[in-house]
């Protein structure tokens, strides 16, 4: 679920790889972000402190499940754990 505010087009994502659009995703304000990733950035950040390298790897997770970007780098794939975030946030809304 992607709202309104945000720039991002799930169409247009084939060719994007999930951590390099991560990284231009730290320039935007997160209260522009969408909801899911800030919601998930807030779950990861509970679990490991918030930092430069918590932020990115939310992102990229978000856009591997969320936008259905590839995921070059083995650090940012997302695991089990995240699939089951995604799943259960889509399911409570």
């Amino acid at each position: 679920m992607i709202d309104e505010t945000s720039n991002l087009d799930k169409n247009a994502n084939s060719d994007k790889v999930a951590e390099v659009e991560a990284g231009k995703m730290m320039c935007i304000k997160q209260k522009d972000l969408p909801k899911e990733a800030r919601e998930y950035l807030k779950y990861l950040s509970s679990r490991w402190g918030y930092c430069g390298e918590t932020c990115i790897t939310a992102f990229a997770r978000y856009n591997q499940a969320v936008l259905k970007m590839r995921c070059k780098d083995d650090v940012y794939k997302i695991d089990a754990d995240g699939k089951r975030w995604f799943i259960n946030y889509e399911n409570s809304i």
